[in-house]
Parts: structure tokens; sequence; C-alpha cells
């Protein structure tokens, strides 16, 4: 035996069970953009407290996952107290490890598959040993926001002439099992197309499957091509964009000759006139 060795009963942490050390996404299956929580927690089964350095991601590490953003919470600890085991079977296993947990809110930057990078948190042990451990990665698929309401601008004519109102439709259909509320629709022209009434229309609620119409009108008093468009705003865990096609309305120059429609004039006016001069 070494001199400076010691001869006794150890009391340790004990973080050698699979779920000592684990991850948990509150979405396996995020909307990009949308925020959710990952939860981290470490489980001592030892008969000893710890105390740890928590970090939800090793440094080396730190920028190797751009498709994830870090947005708030608790992502790093120095000190952490992680309790010791506070009950025991009667054969003496661990049955209620102490725990500690650390929360964090990320969002997902793109469309992908991938699996989280792991947290770390180091200790030092009895003997004056400094150990790390690791988490578990868990994996999740991002999605892109499916859009629940979709517009669409009906028109059958979009040829006009100059000062012709253009009169067209634009649809608005719920394509989802749900309801949605408070949906805002806003249209959008180009310079020089006029628009009659207003540009915002609120729909208060549209069922599931539902479709609800907004007519429009517009003219123009210079003839050229104008762009008419539109967008939907509705909130779901966060607001939903959706645009609808553009439609492009040609609006042209009248041709008839005033010259021409004096002219008719002219002769309409005589012809009255040689009816009544006939008639006396």
């Amino acid at each position: 035996m070494e001199p400076d060795s010691r001869v006794g009963v150890y009391r340790l942490p004990d973080f050698s069970s699979p779920d000592s050390f684990t991850m948990e996404p509150s979405e396996t299956s995020p909307v990009v953009g949308d925020e959710f929580a990952i939860a981290v927690k470490v489980r001592n089964r030892g008969g000893a407290d710890a105390v740890i350095d928590f970090s939800y991601r090793k440094p080396s590490l730190e920028e190797k996952q751009p498709e994830i953003v870090v947005l708030k919470g608790a992502t790093e600890a120095r000190q952490a107290l992680v309790p010791k085991c506070r009950a025991y079977s009667g054969e003496g296993a661990c049955v209620q490890p102490g725990e500690k947990e650390f929360v964090y809110w990320v969002k997902a930057a793109e469309a992908t598959k991938m699996s989280l990078l792991p947290a770390q948190f180091e200790y030092v042990d009895v003997f004056g040993e400094r150990q790390a451990r690791e988490s578990n990665r868990p994996s999740i698929e991002a999605m892109t926001a499916k859009v629940k309401v979709k517009p669409l601008i009906l028109s059958e004519k979009e040829i006009v002439k100059v000062g012709q109102t253009y009169v067209g439709r634009v649809a608005l259909k719920n394509t989802s099992l749900a309801g949605v509320s408070d949906v805002r629709l806003s249209l959008r022209v180009d310079p020089g197309l006029t628009l009659e009434g207003n540009d915002v229309k609120e729909f208060e609620f549209i069922p599931a499957q539902g479709t609800e119409y907004l007519e429009v009108r517009v003219k123009a008093d210079a003839p050229g091509a104008y762009a008419l468009g539109c967008e939907t705003v509705y909130q779901e865990v966060r607001l939903r964009f959706a645009e609808c096609e553009p439609v492009t309305i040609t609006v042209e120059e009248d041709n008839v000759n005033p010259a021409l429609l004096a002219g008719l004039a002219l002769v309409v006016v005589a012809g009255l006139a040689y009816g009544y001069i006939n008639r006396s």
C-alpha cells in the first residue's frame, strides 16, 4: 500500500446509467423558424452530491451545426449542483436519482434531417480527477411550414381599355382539417393601377376546407401591363404568410378615332333633323 493512499468507504456520484445524461427535444418534427425547447437532464444515482460544469455543446463543436440556432435559455452552467440519490430499494438500488435539468430554446434554420450535437458536463471525482460525460444525440427532422390558407386570384378577362374597370375575385381556400381564425388578406397593385375600395380585408374565420371570396376592382388611366398580387397572414405558432400567383392586367389604349366619333355624331344629328323636317 502506498504511503499516501487512503483506506475507507467512499461515497461517490454515479453517472454510469444509460439515462444519467439525456437530451430530449420538445419537437421531433419542428417547423423551420418555429421555436422549440430542448431539455437536458443529469441524473445522479450515487451516494454523494456532484458539482458539475455544464455546456449545451462541446466547445470544439460550437460552430458545427448551423442548421440549429440557439435563442435563449440555460446553455451554460458553472458549479451546478446535482443532488445525490434520494431513495433506494430494499436491495440497495437507487430508485429516485437526484436530478438537475437545463432547458434552452432553439429553432431550425433549414428543412433537413439531423442529429443534435451532444451536450457535455464535467465534474471532479473523489480522487480529484476531472471526468467528462456526453449526452445522447436525438434526431429531428425540420419541416417547411404547410400553408393552410392559400390565396388565388380568379380572373376571366385580363385585358381592359384605359379607364375601364377590371373585375376579378380572390379566393381564400382553407386546405386544413381545422378552422382558421383572423385571416388578413392584403392586395398589391403596381403603380398606375388604381384599386377601388380597401386594399386590406379581414376574415374572422374560415372553416375547415372552406373558401371565402373577395371581389377586386381596379383600373388604369394609361396603357400598360400591371401586376395584381395578394398575400394572406394568419397566426399559428407564429405568423404564417402565403402569397398568391400575381396576374398581369393589360390595359390597352382606346383606339376609336375621336374625329370618326364626331363625324358619326353629325350624321346622327343630321338624320334626326331630316326626319323632323319631313314630319313637319
